[in-house]
């Protein structure tokens, strides 16, 4: 599969995420459900290495497992903002497209400005283009 496919599957798999998570955020506090949350990605990781313990390809490094860590806990921290956007009224048709739009926005300046990649006038009239929409959505 090239990575189309699986950006696919990853964009069908996460809007299903946000959308239980919007349902779930008046149900659960964050701090109770994020360790549900976590559990769950436990458990989906751990199946899935049962299933390729024997592929080829699968690489572990101790720099590695640091840095998967640190991602882990500013996902953590991003999900218990995450669920108080919702449980604090934010609709569905905004918050995420906010939280999307954003990411999409911090990532481009991000692959620019520290990783060096390659930037042109219309990376930068996206980005911008980018925060208006924001700008927009949040007074909306």
């Amino acid at each position: 599969m090239d990575w189309l496919s699986f950006g696919i599957a990853a964009l069908v798999a996460l809007s299903g995420y946000n959308f239980v998570l919007k349902l779930t955020s008046p149900k659960i506090s964050s701090l109770y459900a994020l360790p549900f949350v976590a559990l769950g990605v436990l458990l989906v990781s751990l199946v899935g290495l049962l299933f390729t313990r024997n592929a080829n390809g699968l690489i572990f490094s101790k720099q590695g497992m640091w840095m998967a860590m640190i991602t882990g806990g500013l996902w953590g921290v991003g999900q218990i903002f995450y669920f108080w956007m919702f449980s604090k009224g934010a609709p569905f048709s905004v918050g995420l497209p906010f939280i999307v739009g954003g990411l999409a926005a911090m990532s481009a300046i991000v692959g620019i400005v520290i990783l060096k990649e390659p930037f042109s006038l219309t990376k930068i009239v996206g980005v911008i283009v980018i925060f208006v929409g924001l700008f927009t959505l949040s007074r909306g």
